[in-house]
């Protein structure tokens, strides 16, 4: 038996994305289908803002994001 994950109540969407403790995580879940991301706001409001990330070296394109230290 196949699940739809896209009819999920938009009340359980946004209980559910409350939870989720790493900015990554949350775009992900946004990621998973129109529903999920329809039902969730763009910019999650139990975390605090994102810490913006470090361009290494002008040379490459290696960024540093000081919150996943990497």
């Amino acid at each position: 038996m196949e699940v739809d994950w896209s009819h999920l109540p938009p009340e359980l969407l946004e209980t559910i994305s409350s939870k989720l403790p790493i900015y990554s995580d949350y775009l992900r879940f946004r990621a998973v289908c129109r529903s999920f991301l329809s039902s969730v706001p763009r910019t999650p409001r139990h975390m605090p803002p994102q810490l913006p990330w470090l361009l290494l070296s002008a040379d490459t394109s290696s960024f540093f994001n000081p919150q996943d230290r990497r």
